[in-house]
């Protein structure tokens, strides 16, 4: 018996691209069918299921019927890939429900970085082997051609104005973070923070003395003041990273046993 993940994986394999994907690109005129944008050339397109995969994997059909159906040329679409990935496992209807279709038009890409990528794609891309995929990565990266011709600083640099950028527009059409009110956020933290201390997640894995003992080594260390407002940000990277996680960091002070009296 396939467990959902795995049927959702074989419809993934049946799903035709090549050809069904260059003849919807040409049939849609080169625009995406998430966006509306132009598509730049066929190697930056993907195909998109309108209703995703997961939902015919979890048809109780047999999988031959449900790839079938989900790869119907009546579901399929052509996308950028970005939009593609964006739109994960929503539905077409929910991608243009919640406004997600409103997107910046994508950064054309030189002709230069278009054969780049052509070659990358081709040579060890999304049909190659992985090995293929890794020598052509390699020989790029000592060639400091594409995404290795830039430094570390200017991907960070490029990917926090993205993110700004990305804020900014969600938060003008109201989407995503910004879809909710100050006090819907605050209820939704009040039910998670109830649903944690009911299932004994994270924090609340511990004992009350447990709890009681790392918060006074945090004050003890200087890292947790005991006025709220003077908190150290270490204190809750130690609760996120260590202690929800239950894997302990040896170079953190909070995570260090108690000195023995």
């Amino acid at each position: 018996m396939l467990s959902i993940q795995q049927r959702a994986k074989t419809i993934r394999k049946a799903t035709p691209n090549g050809q069904t994907l260059e003849n919807l690109f040409e049939m849609q005129n080169r625009i995406c069918d998430l966006c509306g944008h132009p598509i730049q050339d066929l190697i930056c397109a993907a195909l998109d299921h309108s209703t995703p995969i997961i939902y015919f994997a979890r048809l109780n059909v047999p999988i031959a019927e449900a790839a079938a159906q989900a790869n119907d040329l009546k579901n399929l679409r052509c996308a950028h890939a970005s939009c593609n990935h964006a739109k994960w496992t929503r539905t077409r209807e929910e991608w243009f429900a919640r406004g997600l279709n409103e997107r910046d038009k994508p950064q054309l890409m030189t002709e230069s970085e278009l054969i780049t990528f052509r070659l990358r794609l081709g040579a060890g891309g999304r049909n190659g082997k992985k090995t293929d995929r890794v020598k052509q990565g390699r020989r790029l990266r000592d060639q400091r051609v594409g995404w290795f011709s830039r430094t570390p600083e200017q991907h960070s640099r490029d990917s926090k104005k993205g993110g700004l950028r990305a804020a900014a527009s969600a938060k003008t059409r109201g989407t995503g973070l910004f879809s909710m009110t100050r006090e819907q956020h605050v209820q939704n933290g009040q039910k998670v923070g109830r649903q944690n201390v009911k299932l004994r997640r994270g924090f609340w894995k511990l004992t009350k003395a447990e709890r009681r003992d790392l918060g006074q080594r945090a004050v003890d260390s200087g890292l947790l003041a005991r006025n709220r407002a003077q908190m150290h940000p270490l204190s809750g990277t130690h609760a996120r990273w260590h202690v929800r996680r239950g894997i302990p960091n040896p170079d953190c002070v909070l995570c260090r046993p108690a000195p023995e009296n």
